[in-house]
C-alpha cells in the first residue's frame, strides 16, 4: 500500500456493524493480565501484541509481507545502521477512559515485561535503553547495527496505562502489575471485556468510541458488537457443540479424518 493507504483492500468501509460471533476454546482461565509468568489469561487478550484490548505502536499488515502501519504511534524514524528507532505517539490516541496515550505509557510496559518475564527479557534483549524525549517522542537504543526487524519487533510492544495499573482497584487496594488480576483492565483497543464467568466465559464489547476506528489498519474491521467465548475442558465437547450450533459460528479444522468422514 502506498501513502495513501486507507484500508486494506480485503476490508469494506462501509460494512455493517452489530450482531454477536460466538467462538469456543479448549481450556481455561484465571487472569486478565498476560503479560506476567502467573496465571492462564483469557481468550483475547495476547501476550506479544495488544490483542483485543490493546493498542501497540504499529500494527503488522495482514496481506504484506515485513510490513507495519501505523496504529499508535503516527510515525517512527531510524538512521542508516538500524541502530535506534524513534516513535511519535498519534495526538488522537486515547485510553478508554478518554486519557491521552503518553510517552510514558510506551516506557512504563518495556519496563514491567521484562522486569516480570523470563520470556520478554529475552525477546527484548537486543535494546539497551529507553528515553523519552518530548511529549510524543520515545526513542530506543539497540546493541547492534543493521537489524531491520527490531524497529518491527518494538512496533508489536503492548503499550500500558501507567495511571490505571498504578492505581486502586475496585476492592479499595493498590493494583499490582505483577500479578494475575480478574478486574477487567483499561484498554486503549477496538474492545473492552464485558460479561465473563471466569474460567468458563468471556464476552468482549466492541468500543463505539474507540479513538483508531478509521486509522487504515482499522477501517473496515471491528465489526462484530460482541465476540463471546466459551471454554470446554476437551476438544470432543467443542466439536459436539459446533455441530449443534449457538455456541462456536466457525471452526478452524485440523483433522483430515474429520474433515473427511465427520462433516
Amino acid at each position: 500500500y502506498g501513502d495513501d493507504f486507507r484500508h486494506y483492500d480485503h476490508a469494506d468501509p462501509d460494512a455493517p456493524k452489530g450482531g454477536t460471533v460466538n467462538l469456543a476454546v479448549q481450556g481455561t482461565f484465571d487472569s486478565f493480565n498476560p503479560y506476567i509468568i502467573r496465571g492462564t489469561p483469557a481468550a483475547g487478550l495476547a501476550g506479544f501484541g495488544g490483542g483485543l484490548l490493546y493498542d501497540t505502536l504499529l500494527s503488522q499488515s495482514i496481506d504484506e509481507p515485513s510490513t507495519s502501519h501505523p496504529r499508535l504511534a503516527a510515525a517512527y524514524t531510524f538512521p542508516q545502521d538500524y541502530s535506534f528507532v524513534v516513535y511519535r505517539l498519534d495526538p488522537d490516541a486515547r485510553w478508554h477512559d478518554g486519557e491521552p496515550v503518553t510517552p510514558d505509557d510506551v516506557v512504563w510496559p518495556f519496563d514491567v515485561l521484562t522486569g516480570h518475564s523470563q520470556l520478554y527479557r529475552e525477546y527484548y534483549k537486543n535494546i539497551t535503553g529507553t528515553e523519552i524525549l518530548n511529549a510524543t517522542d520515545i526513542k530506543f537504543s539497540f546493541d547492534q547495527t543493521g537489524n531491520r526487524e527490531l524497529p518491527q519487533i518494538i512496533g508489536d510492544m503492548p503499550v500500558l496505562p501507567r495511571h490505571w495499573w498504578e492505581g486502586t482497584g475496585a476492592d479499595g487496594n493498590p493494583r499490582d502489575v505483577s500479578q494475575p488480576t480478574l478486574e477487567p483492565p483499561l484498554g486503549s483497543g477496538p474492545y473492552r471485556i464485558g460479561e465473563f464467568d471466569a474460567g468458563r466465559s468471556i464476552t468482549w464489547e466492541r468500543v463505539e468510541d474507540y479513538w483508531g476506528a478509521d486509522l487504515g489498519v482499522n477501517l473496515g474491521r471491528n465489526n462484530f458488537d460482541r465476540i463471546a467465548y466459551t471454554y470446554f475442558l476437551d476438544a470432543t465437547p467443542i466439536w459436539e457443540a459446533f455441530k449443534k450450533g449457538g455456541i462456536q459460528d466457525f471452526r478452524t479444522e485440523t483433522r483430515s479424518s474429520r474433515w473427511a468422514g465427520e462433516y
